[in-house]
C-alpha cells in the first residue's frame, strides 16, 4: 500500500505530518534555521559509512572540490580515501583538511591519493592520520603549512608529494614512510 506524506509547517523550528490526511504520531522537528557546511565530514550512510566519495557522507551533500574547506569531527565513522574513482580519477580534493582531536582519516591503498591546495591541520592528540599506504599531494598556489600535535608535532606520511613552488612550510617536523617526492619544475 503507497502511502502518501504531506508535511505542513507548524512554526520556524517544528511541522506537523500528515498520513492520508489523519495526524500521524510520527512526527519530527526539523530545524528550519539549520544550514549546511561545506566540506563537514558526517559520514555514516548505510553501506559506505566511511567512504570519502559518497556525497552523503558530506553535511552540504557535496563531496569536496579542491577549494572546499574541510573538517573533520570526532564521528562514529571517519572518512577513508580508498582510491580514486571515476569522477576523481586523480584522487580525493580539499583546499584545507582540519583533523579535530577524536576523529581520523585513512588511506589505506597505494591508490588512496589527497590532493591539498592549502594547508593541512592535524589537531589530533592520537593518530589522526592513517596515513598506511596513500599519498598526499601538496599542489597548492599560495603557501602551504603543516601543523600536527601528535609526536611532538611530528606529522608521518606514507608518500608525500610536493607539487607546490616550494612553498611548503611545517609547524614541527613531518616524515615519510615511503617517497618525497619532489617534482624537478618546481625547485
Amino acid at each position: 500500500m503507497k502511502k502518501i506524506y504531506s508535511i505542513s509547517v507548524e512554526n520556524r523550528s517544528g511541522v506537523l505530518c500528515k498520513v492520508a490526511g489523519l495526524f500521524s504520531r510520527r512526527c519530527f522537528n526539523i530545524d528550519l534555521n539549520y544550514l549546511p557546511q561545506s566540506g563537514k565530514w558526517l559520514g555514516g550512510v548505510i553501506g559506505s559509512e566511511d567512504d570519502w566519495f559518497n556525497c552523503g557522507n558530506w553535511d552540504d551533500m557535496r563531496v569536496p572540490r579542491q577549494t572546499t574547506d574541510v573538517y573533520i569531527g570526532a564521528q562514529t565513522h571517519n572518512p577513508v580515501i580508498y582510491h580514486t574513482n571515476q569522477d576523481y580519477p586523480t584522487g580525493a580534493l580539499a583546499n584545507n583538511l582540519m583533523i579535530v582531536d577524536g576523529a581520523s582519516l585513512s588511506m589505506p591503498t597505494s591508490t588512496s591519493i589527497l590532493n591539498l591546495s592549502g594547508n593541512w591541520t592535524n589537531e589530533s592528540t592520537t593518530d589522526g592520520f592513517n596515513q598506511l599506504q596513500g599519498t598526499v599531494i601538496l599542489n597548492g598556489s599560495n603557501p602551504q603549512i603543516i601543523t600536527a600535535q601528535i609526536n611532538n608535532g611530528v606529522e608521518r606520511f606514507n608518500n608525500l608529494e610536493l607539487k607546490n613552488d616550494l612553498t611548503t612550510e611545517v609547524s614541527g617536523q613531518f616524515e615519510t614512510d615511503g617517497n618525497l617526492i619532489v617534482h624537478p619544475n618546481k625547485i
